[in-house]
């Protein structure tokens, strides 16, 4: 009976060892307190943050009608962006503290808001310069259209129709011009500080270049009757 209980304390010894065994193994693997995958998650985070901020410097670069005082305020906003990642991956690189590495890998997305303020900035400064190119031209169309208009009644032509919607054009173009007014001045003038303070401090510019466009659409319209009005 003794050497049953004995063979049975025994046994339990031996698997209690092999079960410290296999931790110790498995600890082995992967020590606690490595960062590695945790480093690997933020460096993935900023490759994708600096290519994102590469794919913009070339749209800007390549919208005709972007301004230089514009295409220069992206540009150097981006390239601070770039620079900034750039040595905040060097400090995660070197990272040994879990804490200061999780503040690190935060930073990532808290201190260069990439995708959430710097893109829609540039999009929309895009937008907003190519509307005001537009709006120049539908101006000149406009001038060009009273001048038809007024040849028109000259020769005895009821221009009462064209007269109106020429009025609904210049209407439409004012509008338009008011809306467009400092506009992307202003939401490129937004800071990350300013954007994590407020997330809704590029909706109004937002608003205002897509009421924009639409008056410019609507003046397109006009322009377009007036002128097969005048072929009738």
């Amino acid at each position: 009976m003794k050497r049953s209980h004995t063979f049975t304390a025994l046994a339990a010894i031996t698997l209690a060892g092999a079960l410290c065994i296999g931790n110790t193994a498995s600890a082995a693997g992967r020590p606690a307190g490595d960062l590695g995958p945790a480093k690997a998650r933020c460096t993935a985070a900023i490759t994708e943050r600096q290519n994102e901020l590469n794919s913009l410097s070339g749209k800007a670069a390549g919208a005709a009608q972007l301004t230089d005082a514009h295409e220069s305020t992206i540009a150097s906003f981006l390239s601070s962006a770039k620079s900034g990642l750039s040595e905040l991956q060097t400090k995660i690189d070197a990272d040994t503290d879990p804490a200061t590495l999780r503040a690190d890998c935060d930073a990532v997305r808290t201190e260069f808001r990439v995708f959430a303020l710097r893109a829609p900035q540039v999009h929309m400064a895009i937008a907003g310069d190519r509307q005001a190119a537009g709006l120049t031209k539908a101006t000149a169309i406009a001038a060009k259209l009273q001048t038809a208009i007024q040849t028109a009644a000259d020769n005895g032509t009821d221009v009462t129709s064209e007269t109106a919607k020429l009025a609904e054009m210049n209407g439409l173009l004012a509008d338009a011009s008011s809306k467009l007014g400092g506009a992307v001045d202003a939401e490129l003038s937004v800071t990350v500080t300013q954007w994590n303070s407020d997330h809704t401090v590029l909706s109004a510019t937002n608003t205002a270049l897509h009421a924009a466009q639409n008056d410019l659409r609507a003046a397109l319209a006009d322009a377009k009757a007036i002128i097969a009005e005048l072929k009738a």
